[in-house]
C-alpha cells in the first residue's frame, strides 16, 4: 500500500458525513509520513552529492541520512499495515 493509495482511500470513504481524511486521527499520520520521507530524502541526496564532490565530512552526512531512513521505513510499514487491517474489517 503506497501513500498515494492511503490518501485516496482516505478522500473517498466517509463517516459522520465527511471523508475519514478529513479527521486528524487520519490525516495527521499521513501527513507525519510525507513529512518524514521527505526528510530522509533530503538528507540522503545531500550523504550522495557530498561524497560526490568529495566533500572533507562526506563521511559525517552519511549517518544523519541514514537513521530516518531506516526507522521511518519501520514506522511507515506499521502504519500501512493498520490502515490495510482497518480497510479489510471495515465495510465500504
Amino acid at each position: 500500500m503506497t501513500l498515494q493509495t492511503a490518501a485516496a482511500y482516505a478522500r473517498k470513504r466517509s463517516k459522520f458525513g465527511k471523508p475519514i481524511g478529513a479527521y486528524q486521527a487520519i490525516s495527521h499520520p499521513l501527513a507525519n509520513l510525507v513529512t518524514d520521507a521527505e526528510g530522509a530524502r533530503l538528507l540522503t541526496w545531500r550523504a550522495i552529492w557530498n561524497i560526490a564532490q568529495g566533500a572533507p565530512d562526506a563521511a559525517a552526512t552519511i549517518s544523519p541520512a541514514a537513521e530516518p531512513v531506516g526507522s521511518g521505513g519501520h514506522v511507515a510499514v506499521r502504519t500501512h499495515l493498520t490502515a490495510l487491517r482497518k480497510m479489510a474489517l471495515t465495510p465500504t
